[in-house]
């Protein structure tokens, strides 16, 4: 299943909501066209937070999504019976307009982008739910809403940045960097296979760049200490406002990997990743598929 995300929009006080999801024909920021006639009108679950209920959160409410023009619109209504879906819709009530929804959907037929630009254009989609979520992808807006007085004196703007500051904070994750000789061997091999195989395929100097690797704060296992030395270099600890596997430091060439959590074809991806962006892609979609590329043409090669 994949997702796409857009902001939200409240139009009554009863538990209903109205979203736009998508401008129909347009690319999305994850270089998707949906095209008109590829959703249609379809009936769907609201999913708790974060498409949450495909794990053991029951869902949180029920709507339609269907084609409005050139949009893609989601109307629906929260189970205010359930505690679930009143804490749901409480949550979206408190900051609509900072609140993004996202769409669950299984790609039935899809084509190439060919000279639109795009990297596909998704023809046939199967909707499975909708979620509430903090990211938008999507081109999209707030329709109306429709509260009470007394929401609309307490909604001040102070609020809403707590509102949104906490959401946030909520996905932070803090990482601790890794001595090299803490890092299993497998993941280190992997690492510098990926990263010396893209690097070179890129026309870039494998042995000019540097990787480094870190481990979740609550992660248990080998960590520095603050003032430690790693590999020569002083310790190392980042706040990333969401989870990641790897990110790129282009001021200093070198390429960060978390160490657990990943197979070792995980890391070759990702270690391939962060070196197509220091060759100055930002696309993370692009990343993804050059490094795919890169790790195919390995295996091939590998295995003649």
């Amino acid at each position: 299943m994949q997702f796409k995300t857009a902001a939200s929009g409240v139009t009554s006080d009863e538990g209903k909501v109205v979203a736009v999801i998508c401008k129909l024909g347009e690319i999305d920021k994850e270089g998707d066209i949906v095209r008109r006639g590829s959703v249609g009108t379809q009936r769907v679950v609201i999913s708790d937070w974060n498409h949450s209920s495909h794990g053991e959160n029951k869902p949180v409410g029920r709507g339609v999504i269907k084609e409005q023009g050139d949009e893609l619109v989601f109307s629906g209504e929260f189970f205010l019976a359930t505690d679930a879906g009143r804490d749901a819709f409480g949550t979206l009530k408190e900051a609509p307009e900072l609140i993004a929804w996202s769409i669950g959907y299984d790609v039935l037929d899809s084509t190439t982008g060919g000279m639109t630009g795009a990297r596909r254009i998704l023809t046939r989609l199967k909707i499975r739910e909708v979620s509430m979520c903090l990211i938008s992808a999507g081109s999209s807006r707030t329709l109306s809403v429709k509260t009470s007085d007394s929401l609309n004196e307490i909604a001040t703007r102070t609020k809403l940045r707590a509102i949104r500051d906490r959401l946030a904070k909520s996905m932070e994750r803090s990482y601790s960097e890794l001595a090299s000789w803490a890092v299993p061997p497998g993941i280190r091999a992997a690492a510098e296979l990926g990263v010396q195989a893209t690097a070179t395929r890129l026309g870039m100097d494998p042995n000019a760049i540097k990787i480094r690797y870190v481990s979740e704060e609550h992660d248990t296992g080998q960590r520095t200490k603050h003032g430690d030395k790693v590999d020569g270099d002083e310790f190392a600890c980042y706040t990333h406002p969401v989870p990641v596997w790897g990110w790129a430091d282009r001021t200093k060439n070198t390429v960060w990997i978390v160490a657990a959590g990943q197979s070792d074809d995980d890391v070759f991806i990702t270690g391939g990743h962060e070196v197509v962006h220091l060759s100055g892609m930002d696309n993370h979609d692009a990343c993804d598929q050059f490094a795919a590329i890169v790790q195919a043409n390995y295996r091939n090669n590998e295995g003649s």
